[in-house]
């Protein structure tokens, strides 16, 4: 009716692949999408958004058949894409950004992963100030890569900043904020800092 190379048969090839990708069977799943992808960029190219939209698809294939590389490299194709039609300093661009930087965390790329999350960061910051739960969100995530390196320091500086935020936003009196308190009376544990790590834990047992 419509012929192999239309806009339905993509649709069709695409929702095959949600379904085997849903059912763990990644192969399958990437022989669809690659279907799918080749008419797309042969016949409808110009159509950038849904191309990038399978790029994505892809790269999550891919990440949960544990191809990391081959994941980074496609989602670093949709993040090409998306920075040209939404432009680099964009909510869109960001959350590639993060997107990327998770695939980089779960292979254990932490010197990436923190390099993505800045690239995020600077975004958000542009967007919407320092005083904004997703920036607060971006600060957690950098401050728990520099604690999985050991940079003991670095992770305090970010959960501390995060701390500043949440106290701003929602108060002292927070479950949030009191897991932030938390999370530094660790660090400084690790330190061996005993004095303040009861500081923290003081703090942080106040609000429970």
């Amino acid at each position: 009716m419509w012929g192999e190379k239309s806009e339905k048969v993509i649709s069709a090839y695409q929702n095959i692949a949600r379904v085997y990708l849903n059912e763990s069977n990644y192969d399958k799943s990437l022989e669809y999408y690659h279907e799918a992808l080749a008419i797309h960029l042969e016949v409808f190219a110009e159509k950038r958004e849904q191309v990038a939209e399978i790029y994505k698809d892809m790269a999550t294939a891919y990440n949960k058949k544990g191809d990391y590389d081959i994941a980074l490299e496609y989602y670093g194709k949709a993040l090409a894409l998306s920075i040209e039609f939404w432009g680099e300093r964009s909510e869109q661009v960001a959350l590639a950004y993060r997107t990327m930087a998770t695939m980089c965390h779960n292979n254990a790329k932490y010197d990436e992963a923190i390099e993505y999350h800045y690239k995020a960061l600077a975004i958000y910051l542009e967007l919407w100030g320092e005083k904004n739960e997703e920036v607060a969100v971006v600060y957690q995530n950098i401050a728990f890569l520099y604690l999985a390196q050991g940079n003991y320091d670095k992770a305090l500086d970010y959960y501390q900043r995060v701390l500043a935020i949440c106290l701003e936003l929602w108060g002292e009196k927070d479950e949030y904020v009191a897991s932030f308190y938390g999370n530094i009376a660790a660090i400084y544990l690790k330190k061996g800092n005993c004095a303040q790590a009861l500081y923290y834990y003081q703090k942080a047992l106040s609000i429970y």
